[in-house]
């Protein structure tokens, strides 16, 4: 058996991206009523991704497939350094790393994606 999808019709939003502030809500009203702990402990990976997500939805207008995207190219780099700003050796050896994997017209992808992750990891 699968997770159950919303089946609601338009205008009801679908996506957990743009549903995010009421589900964090809701998961506050639940564990003040004493129907779910509150042990969920918040990954500072997750964190920063979901900043980035945000800042290229609202500052830049991507739209969610970008987003995903870039998102499935950046993680994977926060999750192999020690912090969330890799140093320099990291990022070269992570663009090493992919660009031996990807097609030549995939690296502009990937230059983007790091580019873009970089404006919203330091700035």
């Amino acid at each position: 058996m699968g997770l159950p999808r919303c089946s609601c019709p338009y205008p009801v939003q679908r996506s957990r991206h743009l549903i995010r502030a009421a589900l964090k809500h809701l998961r506050a009203v639940l564990v003040d009523a004493g129907v779910q702990s509150d042990d969920h402990r918040v990954d500072p990976i997750e964190d920063e991704l979901c900043r980035f997500d945000g800042h290229m939805q609202q500052a830049k207008g991507l739209a969610e497939s970008t987003r995903l995207r870039r998102l499935a190219i950046i993680r994977p780099l926060m999750c192999e350094t020690a912090s969330t700003t890799p140093t320099a050796d990291e990022l070269r050896h992570f663009i090493a790393q992919e660009l031996s994997r990807v097609s030549p017209a995939s690296a502009g992808s990937l230059t983007t994606a790091l580019r873009g992750g970089s404006v919203a990891v330091t700035g």
